[in-house]
């Protein structure tokens, strides 16, 4: 198991598919990705401003959203820590959501429509790029249904120590491509890797520790 606060190095990433869905004329979340040889790893993108192109493979460093590090958007965005944390939370209620199929949550007005994953992909590009208005490429009830998904996580999203398996993919270039955010299902074999080697990782850091100890008692 990891323990946040953690973080999971560099891994090799190539994005394979858009998904089906779209709005606003472009690809909206889920997309899916190779993550270091894990095949079909759905991901979200929370970058409005940069591109990726479908077999595009970089290197990104990956960590928790619970471990509150800096990511190369946060960095360039030059938010501070208390922003970061604010931000990546709300981003990843919306991803919950959207990964989740939710309907309208409770106390938000009445979405109008079937299909909220456009919408709340709309609402965390706007958490990020919120100058660049992700916004005002939608017309309609599908603007509103995506301003009021993004009121209604920050008014309620938990802390970020909430997503301790919600995971960062952010370039080691800065960008493009973009950054992505990944919640690996229960169980998947994506996530026992990740929790073996926590697991691993604690064991050898734990040994090391003990042999260290018998040194200087030595």
């Amino acid at each position: 198991m990891c323990l946040a606060p953690c973080i999971f190095s560099q891994v090799n990433m190539t994005l394979t598919s858009a998904g089906n869905n779209a709005l606003g004329g472009v690809y909206v979340g889920p997309y899916y990705a190779t993550v270091n040889g894990q095949t079909d790893v759905p991901v979200i993108c929370d970058d409005f401003s940069d591109e990726s192109t479908i077999g595009e493979s970089w290197t990104a460093n990956a960590t928790t959203v619970a471990s509150n590090l800096p990511t190369t958007l946060s960095q360039r965005l030059g938010l501070s820590s208390g922003a970061q944390a604010q931000d990546y939370s709300e981003a990843s209620y919306l991803a919950q959501q959207l990964m989740s199929g939710a309907t309208c949550p409770p106390g938000m007005p009445s979405c109008g429509s079937s299909d909220y994953s456009g919408d709340i992909q709309y609402a965390i590009w706007q958490i990020f790029d919120g100058s660049d208005d992700p916004l005002s490429h939608l017309s309609g009830p599908d603007s509103t249904n995506a301003a009021n998904w993004l009121s209604y996580a920050q008014a309620n999203a938990p802390s970020t120590s909430a997503y301790a398996g919600v995971t960062v993919y952010s370039p080691t270039n800065g960008g493009p491509p973009q950054e992505f955010l990944s919640m690996p299902e229960a169980g998947s074999p994506f996530l026992w890797a990740i929790d073996l080697a926590g697991v691993a990782g604690l064991f050898f850091f734990a040994r090391n520790r003990k042999r260290a100890i018998s040194a200087v008692k030595a």
